[in-house]
């Protein structure tokens, strides 16, 4: 008997993931909205944050249409037999 799991599955603990980083990041923005950034320095480090993070969900998403999500990952073989 094979037991597989299609590969769309492991997008759930990526987006997960995201989830948390787009909390996180609200929190920033509304906690900058509120009470101000103090200097530049804080303004650009927010903005130099949010342009990696644009940047990696880009190239993430430019890697991941590639990939067949209808295939299945194999994670073993096993034997009914009992010898």
């Amino acid at each position: 008997m094979n037991i597989e799991i299609p590969q769309y599955v492991i997008l759930i603990p990526y987006g997960l993931l995201l989830l948390g980083v787009a909390f996180f990041t609200l929190v920033n923005i509304v906690n900058l909205v509120r009470y101000g950034a103090r200097n530049w320095i804080g303004l650009t480090a927010t903005f130099v944050y949010l342009s990696g993070a644009a940047i990696i969900l880009f190239f993430t998403w430019d890697a991941l249409k590639a990939v067949e999500w209808a295939s299945t990952i194999p994670l073993g073989t096993f034997n009914t037999a009992p010898f």
